[in-house]
């Protein structure tokens, strides 16, 4: 059996709120994941809930963290003072082992990385002094240094060139996140692996004004074994509900990405989110494209 270990840091005083709201909403979610065993909640003091769901697979319990981020995004974004930390892990066991017929394919199931951190920047907002600022001038260095090593590297420039739709030159492109609207980094052991970013876009072509989401994730961050198979697998899935996360707190209805024809691997990414509902996206044709781009729509 396996565990996924959800702590909670809640507003002074709102404990009891928030366990409601699980007994009533979340419970009834997560007891209808296969491989459902048990739900448990504690309450750490004033400000701290602890929720344990056991699964007899470890996909089972994966699953679970994934669908409690974007509940709490729902249904108590309110509450909460930042993101929850978790873990997930197999249940000390007694019994001997089964060779089932699908016990080789179970080993090969990716886990989902958990120790992922999220650090928000907004430059825009301080106008002409977003140039001078420490902190932004410390977010346009990293994402430039980690644009010039994707992009020297055989097995992962493409991954640049499909985020812009182009090759790019990192210390040319960077400059434009001085005046970026919102600006995601995501960190593993305090390591860039990936960025995110949402900006207001005035849209001529299509009168109005929208905002736009941009995501890219190294694929050397996720962990692979000694035949190079990435044994890994969530960056991707938990920005995106970070990126959701931050356009709830900002009020924003949707948020758009734009998948040129050019990137067949964001497609089929989004595409399956989709397929597993595991994330709010609608695909549409982009209305100022080319033939076979499209825009997905993030439901915020």
């Amino acid at each position: 059996m396996y565990k996924a270990v959800r702590t909670y840091t809640l507003l002074p005083g709102s404990s009891e709120e928030f366990l409601q709201r699980v007994q009533e909403s979340f419970v009834p979610l997560i007891s209808q994941l296969p491989g459902f065993i048990a739900y448990d909640t504690y309450r750490i003091g004033n400000d701290q809930v602890i929720t344990i769901s056991t699964f007899d697979t470890r996909a089972g319990a994966e699953e679970s963290v994934l669908l409690a981020l974007r509940w709490v995004q729902e249904n108590s974004v309110e509450l909460m003072q930042g993101l929850p930390r978790l873990i997930v892990g197999q249940m000390p066991t007694t019994s001997k082992p089964t060779h089932a017929p699908h016990a080789q394919q179970r080993q090969l199931e990716k886990a989902l990385v958990l120790d992922l951190k999220f650090e928000v920047l907004h430059p825009s907002v301080l106008g002409k002094q977003a140039y001078t600022d420490p902190r932004v001038g410390e977010m346009v260095t990293a994402i430039r240094t980690f644009l010039t090593q994707m992009r020297a590297d055989p097995a992962r420039q493409d991954e640049v060139i499909y985020r812009f739709d182009r090759d790019i030159r990192p210390e040319e492109e960077t400059k434009a996140l001085y005046a970026a609207d919102h600006v995601i980094l995501i960190k593993r052991a305090n390591s860039l692996v990936g960025y995110a970013e949402i900006n207001r876009d005035t849209n001529a072509q299509l009168r109005r004004d929208r905002y736009e989401g941009d995501i890219l994730v190294d694929p050397a961050a996720y962990q692979r074994d000694k035949e190079g198979h990435r044994v890994e697998k969530g960056i991707g899935e938990q920005a995106l509900l970070e990126m959701r996360r931050q356009g709830r707190l900002l009020r924003i209805k949707d948020i758009e990405l734009d998948v040129y024809l050019g990137n067949p691997p964001m497609h089929h990414f989004l595409d399956h989110l989709i397929a597993t509902h595991r994330l709010p996206f609608t695909r549409q044709e982009m209305q100022y494209g080319r033939p076979l781009d499209s825009t997905y729509l993030l439901a915020c």
